[in-house]
């Protein structure tokens, strides 16, 4: 029972903190006044998905060998956020390497949801702002949060206790 407790705990930690960091997120843009770009609401929408798998694990928590589906799911979407905040990290310091497009917005009118999100990740001239915390750019923090809480949520999952 003990081993069961402590691993719902790693994963209600993980939930709690996706979840204050999509909560700081909007801090800054409303009241640093630090608007997110295309990419940052994609990195937002990466935590809220690791915010998901985390409840899910609570909520049903697989044991054997069906950790490996939950584990397969937040290494994912962690992994995920790691690519994301990376190429936005490359925008950020070459900012030649987007160009003038669309609003996603009026993308979505026209195009299929599939080339909007390829558009998107591939970043606009909004991604090329960069506004920093404690002198590191957001996408910078992000990647910590997606290396840390990835670290987190697989121990959580698969780590075997005494």
């Amino acid at each position: 029972m003990g081993d069961w407790l402590l691993r719902r705990r790693g994963l209600a930690l993980l939930l709690v903190l996706t979840l204050l960091l999509n909560l700081g997120a909007l801090g800054l843009e409303y009241l640093a006044d630090m608007p997110p770009c295309p990419l940052c609401w994609v990195q937002r929408g990466v935590f809220g998905l690791m915010s998901l798998v985390a409840l899910v694990g609570l909520v049903y928590f697989p044991r054997g060998w069906g950790r490996w589906p939950l584990a397969g799911a937040l290494g994912l979407s962690a992994l995920t956020g790691v690519i994301i905040a990376l190429r936005h990290l490359y925008i950020q310091a070459n900012p030649d390497a987007v160009s003038c497009g669309m609003s996603p917005e009026v993308l979505a009118q026209f195009l299929p949801w599939w080339e909007v999100l390829l558009e998107i990740l591939s970043g606009t001239t909004d991604c090329t702002q960069v506004d920093a915390v404690l002198g590191v750019p957001l996408p910078g923090w992000t990647l910590v949060g997606y290396l840390a809480l990835g670290a987190l949520g697989l121990y959580a999952v698969l780590a075997r206790r005494a």
